[in-house]
C-alpha cells in the first residue's frame, strides 16, 4: 500500500523532529505496562504496550510486529557487535545493510548522536521507494554497539503512535552485563544427553505434510530445539548457540514427570516426561534417539527432495511453484549435486476463464567433488573449488537432515 500523503513536505520533518526530542531513554522505562521481558543476545527488552503484538526469531534478529494495527507496525533488534568503531558510521553500514534488494532510499536524515547519562546513541530515519518510513537506533553499551529499528507505512495520523511506539520499546532496552543480569539462570547438570528425533503432520504452504522435530540434550543441563545451521550438535557450544538462536536454546531440568525448559530468551515451556527403551516419550509424541554418522563415515545413496506451493486460491492465477535437488554419495568418498526450480499456472478471469499460462524453469548444473563427515557435519569440496559445511543426520539409511533440510532415498523407500 502506497500512501500518497508521504510526497507531502510536512509529515517526515514532522516525524523526525518529533521521535528526536521525545526519545530520552529512560523516560518510557517501566512507565506503562509491558509483556515480557525477553532476551536477544545481550538485550533484555519487553514487548510494546497494547494488544496484537506478536515475535518472531530470524537469522541474526528479533521481529516485533502488530498486524493488527493500521498501519501495521514491525520493531526488528538485531544482533549487535564489539567493537570501538564510530557509531555514527557504523550506524550508516546498518541502515544499508538493512534493505532488502528491491528497495531504495529514497530520502535520509544525517545521524544525530546523543548523549543520555552513559549511554551514547546515534538516530536516523530514511523513506524507501515503496513508501516505508524507518526510524534506526545504535546504542552503545561498553564495548559493543547495538542496532534496533523500526518501519511502517505512517500517514498523518499514525505519525506520532509510529514515533512514540519505538521510542517506548527502546526505553525499555536493558543490556546484559550493565544494567541486567541475564533471563536465564546457568544450567544445571542433568540425566539426558544425545540427539531425539519424531516427525508429525502439519499444515504448511503446500497443504499436508510431514514435519521433523529434534531436540538436543547435554548431561551439562543444556537443550537445543531444531538443528543449528553449519553447526554441530556433536561438539555444542552453548555461548553460540545462546547468541544465534536464543529461541531454540537453554537449560532443563527434570521435575517429577514434567521437562522444564528455560530458553535463553526468557521463555519456558513443560512437557510431559518418561522414558520409553532408548527414547523419549514428550506430551503424546515419542521421539527415538539418532547419533550423528562417525568421523570418516561413508554414505551411499542418493537423497533428493521435492518442494510444491500452489498459488492462492482468487489470485488471478491457477498454478504453482515448485523445487528441488538431490545429493548423491558413494563409499569411495565421491559427490554429485543438482538443484531446480520451476514455476507455472494459468491466467484465470473472474468468471474461472483461463487466459492463456506459463511455464518456466532453472536447473543449476550437475556439480561434483569429495565428502567428508567429521564432528557431526558433512563437509563438501567441488570440482569447482567451492566449499560448504552442513550439519547431517541419518535417520535409518533412508532418511538425511542436512542443516534440518530432509532428503530422501527414494529407492529405499518406496516413493
Amino acid at each position: 500500500m502506497k500512501l500518497k500523503f508521504l510526497s507531502r513536505r510536512s509529515t517526515w520533518p514532522i516525524l523526525w523532529a518529533a521521535w528526536l526530542m521525545a526519545f530520552p531513554l529512560d523516560a518510557a522505562r517501566g512507565d506503562k505496562p509491558s509483556r515480557g521481558p525477553f532476551q536477544f543476545g545481550g538485550v533484555i527488552y519487553q514487548m510494546p504496550a497494547g494488544a496484537g503484538w506478536e515475535r518472531g526469531h530470524h537469522k541474526g534478529h528479533v521481529a516485533i510486529y502488530n498486524f493488527d494495527l493500521d498501519p501495521s507496525i514491525v520493531i526488528e533488534l538485531h544482533r549487535g557487535e564489539r567493537t570501538e568503531r564510530d557509531i555514527e558510521r557504523w550506524l550508516a553500514e546498518r541502515m544499508k545493510a538493512s534493505l532488502d534488494d528491491d528497495e531504495r532510499v529514497k530520502k535520509s536524515m544525517p545521524v544525530n548522536k546523543k548523549e543520555f547519562g552513559k549511554r551514547q546513541v546515534a538516530m536516523s530515519g530514511q523513506i524507501l521507494n515503496g513508501g516505508q518510513v524507518q526510524l534506526h537506533a545504535a546504542l552503545r553499551v561498553g564495548d559493543r554497539l547495538e542496532h534496533v529499528f523500526a518501519v511502517s507505512q505512517i500517514d498523518e495520523a499514525s505519525a506520532a503512535r509510529f514515533s512514540s511506539t519505538f521510542t517506548e520499546f527502546l526505553g525499555s532496552l536493558k543490556f546484559v552485563g550493565d544494567d541486567a543480569k541475564p533471563l536465564m539462570s546457568p544450567p544445571r547438570p542433568g540425566p539426558l544427553e544425545g540427539i531425539y528425533y519424531s516427525s508429525r503432520m502439519s499444515y504448511g504452504i503446500g497443504g499436508l505434510e510431514t514435519a521433523h522435530d529434534f531436540y538436543f540434550f547435554s548431561k551439562a543441563g543444556w537443550f537445543f530445539e531444531g538443528v543449528p545451521e553449519s553447526r554441530s550438535l556433536s561438539v555444542f557450544d552453548p555461548a553460540t548457540a545462546f547468541l544465534e538462536e536464543p529461541r531454540d536454546c537453554g537449560a532443563y531440568e527434570l521435575s517429577g514427570k514434567k521437562l522444564v525448559l528455560r530458553f535463553a530468551s526468557g521463555d519456558r515451556e513443560e512437557l510431559d516426561f518418561e522414558t520409553d527403551g532408548d527414547g523419549l516419550k514428550l506430551g503424546d509424541r515419542r521421539f527415538q534417539r539418532v547419533d550423528p554418522p562417525a568421523d570418516g563415515a561413508r554414505i551411499e545413496g542418493t537423497f533428493s527432495t521435492i518442494r510444491f506451493a500452489s498459488f492462492t486460491p482468487g489470485s488471478g492465477v491457477v498454478g504453482g511453484v515448485g523445487g528441488g535437488g538431490y545429493h548423491s554419495f558413494k563409499k569411495d568418498g565421491t559427490y554429485e549435486t543438482d538443484r531446480w526450480s520451476t514455476a507455472f499456472g494459468n491466467f484465470e478471469s473472474a468468471a474461472g476463464d483461463h487466459q492463456g499460462g506459463f511455464s518456466v524453469g532453472n536447473s543449476k548444473n550437475e556439480k561434483r567433488g569429495v565428502y567428508e563427515i567429521k564432528d557431526g557435519l558433512l563437509k563438501i569440496k567441488l570440482s569447482t573449488g567451492e566449499t560448504s559445511v552442513q550439519s547431517i543426520l541419518l535417520v535409518g539409511d533412508a532418511m538425511l537432515f542436512l542443516d534440518g533440510g530432509v532428503y530422501l532415498d527414494r529407492s529405499k523407500t518406496g516413493d
